[in-house]
């Protein structure tokens, strides 16, 4: 969960949901346009997690923020998530960023992921 008086530097929102016709799950960042799948939730969850760690590294080491934003979700995949995050309050994931050097003025960048699922 982020400290409430942190804004985090990346916000991104995440949807997860279970494809019956394939019995998998998948995981769709709307920021990034990233899609993950695994055979349950907590693995989607956690490769989500790793594939945006990963993103958020690379943009802020080459100082490359468009090309983390340059492909976002289809339009279906935002109303799944915002229909969702009304019914149920999206679970908040912290990230874990190794950055060795970051020229911030607000200290070092945080990142947290908006999770909302329809999976129970």
């Amino acid at each position: 969960m982020t400290d409430t008086n942190t804004i985090p530097f990346f916000e991104f929102r995440v949807l997860v949901e279970f494809d019956s016709k394939y019995k998998i799950f998948v995981a769709h960042c709307l920021n990034t346009g990233n899609v993950v799948s695994a055979d349950d939730a907590d693995t989607v969850e956690q490769m989500m997690k790793e594939v945006l760690e990963d993103e958020v590294y690379h943009a802020i080491k080459f100082e490359n923020y468009s090309n983390l934003f340059s492909s976002t979700a289809p339009p279906e995949i935002w109303s799944k998530w915002h229909a969702l995050a009304k019914k149920h309050k999206p679970k908040e994931i912290k990230l874990d960023l190794k950055i060795e050097k970051v020229n911030l003025h607000d200290g070092e960048p945080t990142a947290q992921v908006q999770l909302a699922t329809a999976v129970c």
